[in-house]
């Protein structure tokens, strides 16, 4: 990092002019794929959601550009913000058990799926829905509870109402050395 090469490389770099961004759309065609990307999160998957807009646009949605990436993005950091205050304010002080499940993506990047299960008092029932995807660093047990816990505190569901967790039967998940649950 100090060599002289280094620095005059560097120093280029430092001199490239910005980009520059396209205008905003308007606030109808961001209405139009806020409420696509809800319907593809509720309802189905976001392989064909490009193939979707394509066929709304013969029915009026002219200015829809979404795709899979888009439509990703979308829903982890515009629609479910919404969805998870709903939830937190839903579960309330209710107690509450997780599934998780640890995976690793086409990119190799390691998710813990967590899903959640607590009665709703405004439903009247017992809901059991997603609450988060996480990225975690590695899919080890002492990783795996972290990351769990540092998402509980993110979504401000307090872990002292848990009352059950449910996992596979990885080695890293269940087991006698070094997995998240012990027996």
């Amino acid at each position: 990092m100090t060599t002289k090469k280094h620095a005059q490389n560097t120093s280029s770099l430092l001199k490239q002019s910005k980009i520059g961004f396209k205008p905003v759309k308007s606030s109808e065609t961001c209405r139009q794929e806020a409420v696509i990307a809800m319907f593809i999160a509720q309802h189905r998957a976001i392989e064909p959601v490009g193939h979707l807009c394509e066929l709304l646009k013969l029915f009026g949605a002219k200015k829809v550009k979404l795709h899979r990436t888009k439509c990703t993005n979308l829903i982890k950091n515009v629609v479910s913000v919404h969805f998870n205050e709903d939830l937190r304010l839903d579960l309330g002080n209710e107690k509450f058990s997780l599934l998780i499940d640890a995976s690793t993506d086409i990119s190799i990047t390691k998710l813990l799926g967590v899903a959640i299960i607590y009665y709703s008092a405004q439903c009247e029932k017992i809901q059991s829905t997603f609450l988060s995807l996480v990225s975690i660093e590695s899919g080890d047990a002492l990783n795996i509870s972290k990351c769990l816990l540092d998402e509980l505190s993110r979504l401000k569901i307090p872990v002292s109402n848990m009352i059950g967790i449910g996992t596979d039967n990885a080695s890293v998940m269940v087991g006698r050395k070094k997995a998240f649950i012990h027996y």
